[in-house]
Parts: structure tokens; C-alpha cells; sequence
């Protein structure tokens, strides 16, 4: 099975930053012989490689799933960076996500997202919204309206 375009970018911006942030901040500590920054860095290395890891393994295993459909209604919650949404699907279901994650989503035009499978329990959607786990967020991606509809 080959990896989703969007969660494929996702991930290669991740190992890229990871990359980044560890060779920069190796090169700059040793360079001003600086034993923090060189222990800073092997943390930034070695935090970032277990979310890569796990990142890729969601994959590999499948541990995904896609919901697609229009967005009806969006809230943002900024200070947890989540979005409550309202996604009308193919067959005419409503269903209402809280989504984890900092993206632009526009009402109206039609989404595919790619969330990754957490068991959520009965008892955590009983909690006030503000404390209820949300959705983490693999991927997405806009899709064109296959009738040329739009709402």
C-alpha cells in the first residue's frame, strides 16, 4: 500500500526538520564547544526520531483511517490548537470531529482527512468539550467536487 500524498508530505517535513534542527545545532555547539547545545541537540534528535518512528509505524500498520466529505462548519479553539468540525459525508451522514492540529480549512469546499485510529471511551466523550482527546491529524487534503456542485 502506498503511503497517502498527504501524510507522505507530512512526514518528509518532519524528518527534514529533524534533520535540520540536529545538524545545525550539532555543527553551532561544537563549534562554540557548548556541552548544552550538544545535549540539546541529542534530545531535539532523539524526541524527534520516536515521533518519526511512531509517525511511520501509524502507517505501516494502518493504524489510520480517511473521513471524507464536505465542511460544513468549523470552530477553531485556539489556545489548544484544535478545530471542532462538522463534515457532511456521501451519504448524507453528519459527523462532528475534534480535530488536533494548525491548518486552514475553508467552509463549504470537500476534504478527505486522514486521522490516526485511537480507541476514545465512552466516559472521555461525556467530559466538557475543552478537555475531550481530539482526533490527531495524519494528513489532508481539499478534493475537487466530482459534480461541480459546491455549497
Amino acid at each position: 500500500m502506498k503511503m497517502p500524498t498527504p501524510i507522505a508530505i507530512k512526514f518528509a517535513k518532519l524528518v527534514i526538520a529533524l534533520a535540520s534542527i540536529t545538524i545545525l545545532g550539532t555543527i553551532i555547539g561544537t563549534a562554540l564547544r557548548d556541552q548544552t547545545l550538544l545535549y540539546l541537540s541529542g534530545g531535539v534528535a532523539l524526541a524527534g526520531s520516536v515521533k518519526a518512528i511512531d509517525y511511520f509505524r501509524t502507517y505501516k500498520e494502518g493504524r489510520f483511517e480517511s473521513v471524507e466529505g464536505i465542511l460544513l462548519q468549523e470552530r477553531v479553539i485556539l489556545g489548544r490548537k484544535r478545530h471542532s468540525v462538522v463534515i457532511q459525508q456521501e451519504d448524507t451522514d453528519q459527523v462532528q470531529l475534534l480535530l488536533e492540529g494548525r491548518f486552514r480549512l475553508q467552509v463549504g469546499s470537500k476534504y478527505r482527512f486522514y486521522l490516526k485510529k485511537d480507541a476514545i471511551h465512552t466516559e472521555q466523550l461525556k467530559l466538557p468539550e475543552v478537555l475531550q482527546p481530539a482526533r490527531i491529524v495524519l494528513g489532508y487534503e481539499e478534493l475537487p467536487f466530482s459534480s461541480g456542485k459546491q455549497i
